[in-house]
């Protein structure tokens, strides 16, 4: 994928986690610059984002279910991002992804930081 004149291609280290209604996702990407975050409500989610040393982060997610846009918020930090989604009807997802099967190698489910 080619964004702005640049190429993203690595994933980022991702974890995920829900709670009341709400899933979290926490995008490690230490630095990140030229922040793209695309969130449909159909849970249709894009990052795309330079880091450090012009390293290049991309994800291209279909989350389990619908979202509500409004109440979802984004926050930058100096080495993650976070995705606060709120889900459109409020049950416990199975997983992150829409697809059944093993995840990918990068997203990760992210036990302790709703401890």
């Amino acid at each position: 994928m080619i964004y702005a004149g640049w190429l993203c291609s690595p994933h980022p280290s991702t974890r995920w986690t829900q709670h009341s209604g709400f899933v979290f996702i926490v995008i490690e990407a230490p630095a990140a610059k030229d922040i793209k975050c695309i969130l449909s409500p159909d849970g249709h989610f894009k990052f795309c984002a330079m880091g450090d040393d012009d390293l290049s982060y991309e994800l291209d997610l279909e989350l389990f279910d619908a979202i509500n846009l409004e109440e979802s918020k984004l926050t930058v930090g100096p080495r993650h991002i976070t995705y606060l989604i709120k889900m459109a009807d409020p049950k416990w997802w199975k997983r992150l992804l829409k697809e059944e099967g093993k995840p990918p190698a990068f997203l990760k489910i992210d036990s302790v930081s709703l401890s």
